[in-house]
């Protein structure tokens, strides 16, 4: 058992996590704010602090400064709790003092079992995954792949009030932006070109914000920056994402590069998109084929079927026989889906009511759950 101070203004967050840490057998002192919260950490010395940032009077930022500037206490566990979701946020933590940073998406049993890897000294903010990584991804062009990654990417958004990461891997010219109605700005290039490598302080100035709530890095919109991100590259980016972000979705170019099959390989999950056609059928297989070689394990790997339904388009039992496999979702035909990219305004928000929408929707929260 250890003693655990709670720091929030929120007595609804505060309720929650004291109860949590009480039915694990822990003690639990509050504080309404940092500084009623140092004061308490002072007289009390508790083995581990949980503190909020936005507070009123010391935030938590400068309660951990405080906490670091006495050296009696300068052993005390002190783990950021916030509802502020930048990758900046996290390293302004770590830099302020703090020994760990956790979102507020993480549920309370999660934030138990950190707390006691803290206390056990057997966690630290490297090694926690906070997030999953979502990979998009046909060998086929024209699957409809940023389609669905941005149209998922909403989905989540609007699901969970939260924001989700949107990479657009292409090379040169990807469309997630446009999709968004944002200017592509090329930040996935810019970030990737800095001396200090991929974190949250260099990804920070490039994303571009959509009112859904879905952040995005952009794709090189300019013929001499064209480039893949270096493959050393990904797992840092993907490690990145996953200390940011509840879920992130990677929009990756119809081939098989260094490039995106380590992003492939990397992803928690995998949404194989084919399309109702042969060829499509034929890249699926190659790509499943080339997934298993990089010892990416089946239940990694989710196909969907994208628009059936047209004149002579293969009938989604047709194509989960040919794979042996089901179908995780079947999206079908929406007529209404050209006018939607044409106006710039994804699916979700442009037709939400739409066949097509309710099952991106239900793809959503299957990867949710």
């Amino acid at each position: 058992m250890a003693t655990i101070l709670i720091i929030d203004d929120d007595p609804a967050v505060t309720r929650l996590i004291e109860f949590a840490l009480k039915r694990a057998e822990h003690e639990v002192l509050t504080a309404k704010d940092g500084e009623t919260g140092l004061s308490v950490t002072q007289a009390e010395r508790p083995d581990l602090v949980i503190a909020d940032v936005m507070m009123p009077g010391l935030n938590g930022y400068e309660y951990c400064r405080h906490v670091r500037a006495q050296p009696d206490l300068a052993d005390i566990i002190i783990l950021v709790f916030s509802a502020r979701f930048q990758p900046v946020d996290r390293q302004t933590a770590l830099e302020a003092g703090a020994t760990d940073y956790l979102p507020k998406t993480v549920e309370p049993a999660d934030l138990v079992k950190h707390v006691e890897s803290l206390l056990s000294g057997s966690s630290s903010a490297a090694e926690v995954k906070l997030g999953n990584v979502i990979a998009v991804f046909s060998l086929r062009g024209g699957a409809g792949v940023t389609s669905l990654a941005v149209n998922l990417s909403v989905a989540v958004a609007l699901s969970r009030g939260q924001p989700v990461a949107l990479v657009d891997m292409a090379p040169l010219a990807g469309h997630a932006s446009l999709m968004l109605n944002l200017r592509p700005t090329g930040g996935l290039r810019r970030a990737f070109e800095t001396e200090k490598g991929i974190n949250g302080t260099t990804l920070q100035p490039h994303w571009q914000t959509h009112d859904s709530g879905v952040q995005v890095l952009s794709s090189p919109v300019s013929p001499g920056e064209a480039s893949e991100v270096p493959p050393e590259l990904v797992q840092p980016l993907i490690t990145t994402l996953r200390q940011a972000y509840q879920i992130a979705v990677l929009d990756l170019p119809p081939l098989l590069s260094g490039t995106t099959s380590a992003a492939l390989a990397s992803a928690d999950r995998v949404l194989l998109v084919i399309s109702p056609e042969v060829a499509s059928l034929q890249s699926a297989a190659v790509t499943l084929q080339a997934l298993g070689d990089m010892g990416v394990e089946d239940k990694r790997i989710w196909l969907v079927l994208n628009s059936p339904g047209g004149v002579g388009g293969l009938s989604p039992e047709a194509v989960a026989q040919t794979f042996r496999r089901s179908l995780v979702a079947t999206i079908p035909y929406e007529p209404g889906m050209l006018a939607a990219l044409n106006a710039r305004r994804p699916l979700m928000l442009a037709s939400p009511e739409s066949m097509a929408a309710q099952s991106i929707a239900r793809l959503a929260s299957q990867l949710l759950s």
